[in-house]
Parts: structure tokens; sequence; C-alpha cells
């Protein structure tokens, strides 16, 4: 138990808090992080909780960073109540749309079941609109977005007549809308581009594989250069100031030939790379080799052409992953209904179906889940808890050494 007085009528009693995690710096200094307030405080590496002088500046930090907190402060509950709060947010609707299985590429590591014949029926297209009109006649904001398979491979016969219906829908009712993209870019056209600039697109995640050998090696094409054709397509899309995701998928292998990928856009004006923010992601089959400081010399080199990290925040029981939200909710081109993207949609069980009462179906399904997850009492006392998965990079937006630091909260296990 610590007891500080700092001048107060009366004795406040502190702890430290669950969420700390201690990290050594260098030879002479450790840092502790909080992952519930996401602070950092460098500290001498002689340093103490118990014997710590209570009066001094670094336990006044120490305080104000959450690292010590109130002793009748029960962490974990306000965690799971924020998470619980969290889930419920219904300020937003997230909508992710499948109009197809089928791809134009097969990547190595993807991790769906690509099907020739999988393409949104007229029966099925007509039942998600009628979704989209229930959604937009009780939510605040719709976010619709397109994933796949290649969800531009059904452009003209799913997407565009998706997005003219909740453009139409959300003016009436008076709501807002925006519409986004998880795609390969290669089948990106002018006409395309053309016709989305009348309606409100947020963001095409737009993937790039390692440097262009890999990514041509990966994504094979007969007739162009699979990288020069994404690449260029990028560009069309930030001049027509429709903003870009590019997820840069590395490996161990390929993540030196990557090095190259930031050159391909330095030709382009500031009022052009506004409009692009970059991702370094190193593919799930790789996760075993260490390549934090190749991503981090990466991301450098983004940003001397202007492209900056993607602000991207990891915690878990604030910023939660759309898959965690009571209000989000994945159509497969077949009328099946998911939670998440990240699943082969041909091997694993749907939560409910487009054709019965699928928004009660769902969420009452979702909260039955939920309702034991926060029962996990292996998670109850986690000090990695605030924290999804790969947190934090966070941004380089920060000092880079920030970010190392981040990262190495990761791979710290938990009890």
């Amino acid at each position: 138990m610590i007891i500080v007085s700092e001048n107060l009528p009366f004795t406040l009693f502190m702890k430290q808090s669950l969420y700390n995690t201690r990290i050594k710096l260098s030879e002479h200094t450790d840092i502790i992080y909080n992952a519930a307030t996401e602070q950092f405080v460098i500290v001498p590496y002689t340093f103490d909780f118990d014997n710590l002088n209570l009066s001094s500046e670094l336990a006044a930090k120490l305080t104000r960073e959450g690292m010590f907190v109130d002793d009748r402060i029960d962490e974990s509950k306000e965690s799971w109540d924020q998470y619980l709060k969290s889930v419920r947010d219904d300020s937003l609707f997230r909508l992710i749309i499948n109009p197809t299985l089928n791809c134009n590429f097969r990547c190595w590591y993807c991790y769906e079941t690509h099907r020739k014949d999988s393409t949104m029926s007229a029966e099925v297209l007509q039942k998600t609109k009628d979704f989209i009109k229930q959604i937009i006649s009780k939510y605040k904001k719709i976010e619709l977005s397109f994933f796949g398979g290649e969800p531009i491979l059904e452009f003209e016969t799913i997407v565009l007549p998706l997005i003219r219906y909740t453009d139409a829908l959300s003016k009436k009712f008076g709501k807002e809308y925006v519409i986004t993209f998880t795609t390969n870019g290669f089948l990106i056209s002018d006409k395309m581009i053309e016709s989305l600039k009348p309606y409100n697109i947020g963001i095409c995640q737009i993937t790039l594989d390692g440097g262009p050998e890999s990514h041509n090696n990966t994504r094979v094409s007969r007739h162009q250069d699979s990288f020069i054709k994404i690449s260029d397509n990028i560009k069309l899309l930030a001049k027509a100031q429709i903003p870009v995701l590019i997820r840069v998928n590395v490996t161990n292998e390929n993540i030196e030939e990557a090095s190259v990928v930031p050159s391909y856009f330095s030709d382009l004006p500031a009022e052009v790379t506004h409009y692009l923010r970059v991702f370094v992601q190193q593919v799930w089959q790789d996760a075993h080799n260490e390549i934090l400081d190749k991503r981090l010399k990466l991301y450098e080199k983004f940003i001397q052409v202007g492209i900056y990290p993607w602000k991207r925040r990891f915690n878990y029981t604030k910023d939660i992953c759309y898959g965690d939200s009571l209000h989000s909710c994945v159509i497969n081109y077949d009328g099946k209904i998911f939670k998440c993207t990240a699943m082969d949609f041909e091997n694993v069980q749907n939560e409910a179906t487009i054709f019965d009462n699928p928004l009660q179906e769902f969420q009452d399904s979702f909260l039955s889940y939920i309702s034991k997850k926060i029962q996990n009492l292996r998670c109850k006392d986690c000090r990695i808890l605030p924290l999804v998965a790969e947190a934090v990079l966070n941004t380089l937006v920060r000092p880079i050494t920030e970010a190392t630091v981040c990262m190495r909260v990761r791979k710290i296990k938990t009890s």
C-alpha cells in the first residue's frame, strides 16, 4: 500500500496500477508503461516503487500518468465497464458487404476460399437493401464497407447500386454515411473513380506485397506489371481526393526489397500525399520473425516522401475492433451474416442470415457471447487487458523510441 500526502487535509491511499509494465530501455534507464492510460514514464534502472520519495516530482508524474491509482479503484471493473460501453455504442453501424468471394489474384497468404461462382444474387441484393433501410432508419450514421474476395469485380452490379441506394436513403432520412473499400486496387479505373466522386468515400485500403519483384510474384498478372498498375491506381485515387490507406504486407524475406516502395510516390505533391497514409503489416504466417526495426525504417522512408503512418489506436476497452461492436456485421454474398472478416467464409458457422430477422438475431447471439467473454478470469487481472493484440504501432507521429517501446509491450506474456 502506498500513501501519498501532497499537503492535503487528508491522507490519500494509492497503489500501483494493475496495468503497469516495466521495460528495460538502456543500461541506465527503464520505462514504466501503463496499458490503460497508454502513457510512458522513463525512470532510472534503480527505481523502486516501494522506496519512492512520495513528495518527489517523479511520484507526481507517475500519479498523473496513471501508474499510481486510488486504492479504492477496481481497475479491472472499470476496464470491463468501459469495454461494455464501447460494445454498446450505437453512434455508428458498420455494415461490411462481400459482393463476391471471387478474386483476380491468388495471394499465398490469403485465408479465404475463393469461388468463381460466388456473386451476390438479385434476391440477396434486395434483402441487403432492406437491411440497409432498417439500419438507416434506426442509427445516426452508417459505414458501408466493401470486402471480399475482390469487391471491385462486382462494382457495376453490386457495389455501385448499394452505394447509390445508401446515398438516396441517407438524404431522405437526414442521416450520415461513409463508404470504405478493402481492395487489391488492380481493377480501379478512371471511370470508376468518376462514378465515386459524388459520394462520401471515406478510405480505400489497398495492399502492396513488399517490393515490386515480390509483389509481382504474389499478384501475378499475365498482361501487366501489377505493382506498377496498383501503385498508379493509388495515385489516381489520391489525385481525385479519395483517401487511400496503403497497406504494405511484409515478411522477413521481402522487407528489404520493400524499402524502394516509397520512391514510387516521391513525385507526388503535398496536396496529393495528404490523401495517403501507410500501414506496414507483417504477414501473419511470418509473425515468428522479428522485423520491427526494419518496419520502423520503412515508415521513415515513407515519411520522407510525405506519406505518414496511419494513426491507429489499440485500446481494447475504448477503441474496440469493429467485430466487438454490437452494431456491426458482415453480409456475405450468399446472405449469411458474420461478425468478422478475418475468416474463411466457406468453412465457418454464420451468426444469422439476411432472410430472417437479421438485426435482432445476430445481436442476441453476440450479446450471449459477450456475457461469457467478460467472465474470463484469465483476462480479469491481465496487465495488458486494455490493449488489442498488436499494441501499439499507433503511429510514428510519436518519437520513434516510443513506438519501439510500444511494440515491445506486445511481446510480454501475460500470467
